[in-house]
């Protein structure tokens, strides 16, 4: 096939091919790394399935997609380019900033109390939560230098790769071109939270995804939301391998204090951003 065979479909059919390719990656995934697992055990191993599962899961649909519906090469079609010394700076500020917030909302979603005849729904979601953080308990590994590297690396910068270039620079994309900006980040957000089927940090997630998916509105550069979601990554690495938790020694009123307190300053941060790009 052409590179860019369906450059001038409607937007819908670009859309039923980018949902295909997902579906595609899935069921490659399902095939592909229940084997590898089942022929080797061990850190290594487990490092290897993840990869290789948000390679086909995300990488491997992004690409096919941008291959069928631009003409351009993906580096072009994303404005995959060097962000200046000031976006870094700013990216790295929002990311640290909203960091109390999601927090903040991580924590409400864990002190919800469900009605007692939603008991077995709320029962299965708290099961289902704590078999998610013991397998990312498991697949951190030791709390040594190797294994802190090796997860920064793999979990931390390639998950956030892999992610965004599926999430914001080709989903958003796609709905930007028939919902406008804000429905695109928020649906995009939406998707992106879901997709991990993690309850508690459902709400957390999404605000993250919101705001990544409008600094690259802001920036129109694919590597910013990487540099923020690597970030973020990074920061949930180190604390998690070191036993902690962003707001674990606060009391609740000083949680949502600071919870405020983040909202507000990135809200600031993300409006001074707009403003001066929109000068430059």
């Amino acid at each position: 096939m052409r590179k860019g065979f369906l450059a001038h479909a409607p937007v819908s059919t670009k859309a039923y091919f980018f949902i295909l390719s997902f579906i595609a990656g899935y069921m490659a995934s399902s095939l592909i790394c229940p084997a590898i697992a089942a022929a080797a055990s061990g850190y290594a191993a487990t490092k290897a399935v993840q990869s290789i599962h948000t390679a086909l899961l995300f990488a491997m649909p992004a690409w096919a997609t941008h291959y069928a519906i631009y003409d351009s090469p993906m580096k072009k079609t994303m404005r995959m380019r060097k962000p200046s010394g000031t976006d870094i700076i700013i990216c790295m500020a929002v990311t640290v900033s909203i960091i109390p917030f999601t927090s903040m909302l991580t924590d409400i979603s864990q002190a919800i109390t469900f009605p007692e005849f939603m008991s077995g729904v709320a029962e299965r979601i708290k099961e289902a939560d704590a078999q998610q953080a013991s397998n990312l308990t498991l697949s951190l590994g030791n709390n040594d230098a190797m294994h802190m590297a090796c997860n920064i690396l793999l979990m931390g910068v390639f998950t956030a790769i892999c992610e965004e270039i599926f999430f914001r620079g080709t989903m958003q994309e796609l709905l930007c071109q028939s919902t406008g900006a804000i429905w695109a980040v928020t649906i995009t957000a939406f998707v992106f939270s879901g997709i991990h089927m993690e309850y508690s940090g459902f709400l957390s997630r999404m605000a993250l995804g919101w705001i990544i998916g409008y600094a690259f509105i802001i920036s129109r550069n694919i590597c910013i939301p990487i540099t923020m979601h690597a970030l973020n990554n990074i920061l949930a690495i180190i604390l998690m391998q070191n036993g902690m938790n962003s707001t674990e020694s606060m009391g609740k009123g000083t949680a949502l204090l600071s919870g405020a307190a983040g909202l507000a300053v990135t809200a600031y941060l993300m409006h001074a951003w707009r403003k001066r790009k929109g000068k430059d």
